[in-house]
């Protein structure tokens, strides 16, 4: 590997799902994100839901109910133990042993993985040669199309 392009990315699932979470919250969602990984284990059965049910935020409705009409076949449902492995997931540990250039785009504006997360991932990243370029008025969707693509 030469380089590493990181864009719009996070650096800890667990803190990007559950971070506006007060600790009663949090033990509820991981209670209940347990019961069902337990029910897939034992039955095989998941639950499947819309792509908005899981990226929640406005942005992500706002741009998923745009494309659908251009884009029939991302009218899709996803396991919502999606969110688990989110939760699971965290990029920073592995940006600690990269040693390549890197450059970690992030938006300004971004509902979706806040600029925070960003920010953190690229402070990870152990490289001596790494940039951080931002989009400061960008949304998450924009740097897909149009003045900021």
């Amino acid at each position: 590997m030469k380089s590493i392009v990181s864009q719009l990315a996070f650096a800890d699932g667990e803190v990007l799902v559950t971070g506006e979470m007060n600790e009663l919250e949090k033990a509820s969602f991981l209670s209940t994100l347990n019961k069902m990984a337990e029910k897939k284990k034992n039955t095989g059965k998941e639950m499947f839901v819309g792509v908005t049910r899981v990226l929640s935020d406005n942005e992500s409705k706002v741009f998923f109910e745009k494309v659908k009409g251009q884009y029939p076949e991302m009218d899709i449902k996803i396991p919502f133990l999606t969110v688990m492995e989110t939760l699971q997931y965290k990029p920073a540990e592995s940006a600690a042993k990269v040693q390549c250039p890197v450059l970690v785009v992030i938006v300004g504006q971004d509902s979706v993985n806040p600029p925070e997360q960003g920010k953190a991932l690229y402070d990870a990243v152990a490289s001596g040669t790494k940039e951080l370029y931002e989009e400061a008025d960008a949304c998450h969707y924009d740097i897909y199309e149009g003045a900021f693509f």
